[in-house]
């Protein structure tokens, strides 16, 4: 996929990603089935899947002892990303959800700033404030950092809805003027590329109103632990949850849109694009979801820096779609997100069998 870049003048540019009428190839039939089947069962369990997974990526101190230089700099740089992803979402009251990438480019410009929303309605407004707030650090190299901060402070103030007196909002500002004074390299040669959001998408029917006891008893060898656990998903029923509803045909069609992250990451894995300074990161507004966080672990086409994880878990959720960009290894992307798919199935299958047996909360470190 070409990306066209266009160089930093009087003030960054915005390069819209190009529109192409390929039709997406959809994902297996049946491995979609077993994925929605497991992810239903995962929310009619409990939408939250217990404790949330902290990244020891996501600060510089690790065990209260700091890092090495090298390490330390990047992961106040992630900090930075998450920082600007989530100054430029707040503005919506609906909370837009943000994801910026760093890509290093072997010609001017160095550095692109890639960007995607999960909706395309704040995308535009949203990707404005991104320009406006880079435009300003660029401008603003030789001010202090006080003047700098009051300076974007007041752009924000001006143009946001909420949020601007909370204690994240207050670092988040800090971070970014920081970032500015200790890394110059991000912000002297760069441009800003934005991801179209997906369009909505129906998932998948459930097939024959398959029912919740009939799923689980699937997923045990076992014939005392079939009949076991398939009675206590029957003592569930009645519980409304769009999970359920969906197993029994009811409330559909559900419409999937692909999140930030994931829009961000296939972009790179795609386009076999490189991370600056080789840290392969992508800076969101929010923690990532369970399946957001499964589809980066189980992912072996492209491996990121995983991030921290709410580990809840949303039926309407869905993969990236392979679309063919004259890209000759399109049927090696469509067999590595079908790997991918089955192993997030697999996945599920056991946190939903440990969770059944043992009652445990699932793994909270990534």
């Amino acid at each position: 996929m070409a990306v066209q870049t266009i160089p930093f003048q009087s003030t960054p540019r915005v390069v819209p990603s190009s529109t192409n009428s390929t039709q997406p190839t959809p994902l297996n039939a049946a491995i979609s089935q077993e994925f929605y089947e497991a992810l239903a069962i995962s929310v009619v369990l409990g939408k939250n899947r217990h404790h949330p997974i902290v990244s020891a990526n996501d600060d510089a101190r690790v065990s209260g002892r700091l890092l090495p230089e090298e390490q330390r700099n990047k992961n106040i740089t992630r900090v930075f990303m998450r920082s600007l992803a989530y100054l430029c979402a707040c503005s919506f009251m609906r909370g837009s959800v943000t994801a910026i990438a760093l890509r290093s480019n072997s010609s001017s410009p160095r550095v692109t700033y890639v960007c995607a929303t999960n909706d395309d309605r704040d995308g535009k407004i949203n990707h404005r404030h991104l320009e406006e707030i880079l435009s300003m650090i660029k401008s603003g190299g030789t001010s202090t950092k006080s003047q700098l901060e009051s300076a974007i402070r007041g752009y924000l103030k001006k143009h946001y809805h909420f949020g601007t007196g909370t204690a994240r909002f207050r670092k988040s500002l800090e971070i970014l003027v920081q970032a500015s004074k200790s890394f110059p390299d991000l912000f002297d040669d760069f441009n800003i590329f934005r991801i179209d959001s997906s369009a909505s998408s129906v998932i998948p029917k459930a097939k024959n109103q398959k029912k919740p006891d009939k799923i689980v008893e699937s997923m045990f060898d076992r014939g005392e632990f079939k009949h076991k656990y398939g009675q206590s998903m029957k003592l569930r029923r009645g519980t409304g949850t769009f999970a359920e509803n969906w197993l029994y045909n009811k409330g559909w069609p559900l419409e999937a849109k692909v999140h930030a992250e994931l829009l961000i990451h296939d972009f790179f894995w795609k386009g076999k694009f490189k991370f600056f300074g080789d840290d392969p990161y992508i800076g969101c507004s929010k923690t990532a979801c369970y399946c957001c966080y499964q589809y980066m672990k189980a992912h072996t086409g492209l491996k990121v820096i995983l991030p921290s994880c709410s580990n809840d878990a949303y039926l309407a959720w869905r993969v990236p779609s392979i679309t063919d960009f004259g890209n000759e290894d399109v049927e090696t992307l469509i067999q590595t997100q079908k790997s991918t798919v089955e192993e997030m199935t697999k996945v599920k299958e056991h946190d939903i069998i440990q969770q059944l047996i043992n009652g445990r909360s699932l793994p909270t470190t990534g």
